[in-house]
C-alpha cells in the first residue's frame, strides 16, 4: 500500500507513522538543504510508485494553479463557505470545459 503527499508532510513523525502501517510514503521531497531534512529511504525513493505519483500531483497542482490565478480565486472576495464553494465549482467548471476543447479532436 502507498500513499502520495506533498511536500508539506516530509516530516520525520508521519513518515514513521506511515512506515509503522507498512505504508510506502510517496512524499515529495524538498530540495537538498540544511535546515530541511528529507526522511525517505533510498527503497521509497526508488519504488515504481514514486515517479508516477510525482507526476499525477503535478498535474493536480496545475489545476489549482489555473484556479487560483486565472479564474481568480486567489483572494475571493465572497464570505461564507456555501458561496466560496459556489464560486470554486463555477471555476472548476469553466476549467473542465477548456480542458474538454483540447480533447475534441480538430475538423
Amino acid at each position: 500500500m502507498t500513499l502520495g503527499a506533498d511536500k508539506a508532510y516530509q516530516e520525520e513523525k508521519f513518515i514513521a507513522y506511515l512506515r509503522s502501517l507498512r505504508v510506502v510514503p510517496l512524499v515529495a521531497e524538498y530540495k537538498p538543504s540544511k535546515n530541511w531534512k528529507n526522511w525517505l529511504q533510498a527503497e521509497e525513493r526508488e519504488h515504481p510508485q514514486f515517479r508516477l505519483s510525482q507526476k499525477r500531483r503535478r498535474l493536480v497542482e496545475k489545476v489549482f494553479s489555473w484556479i487560483k490565478i486565472v479564474a481568480g480565486l486567489q483572494r475571493t472576495k465572497l464570505r461564507g463557505q456555501r458561496r466560496v464553494d459556489w464560486v470554486f465549482r463555477i471555476a472548476a467548471s469553466a476549467y473542465n470545459l477548456i480542458r474538454m476543447t483540447k480533447l475534441i479532436p480538430a475538423v
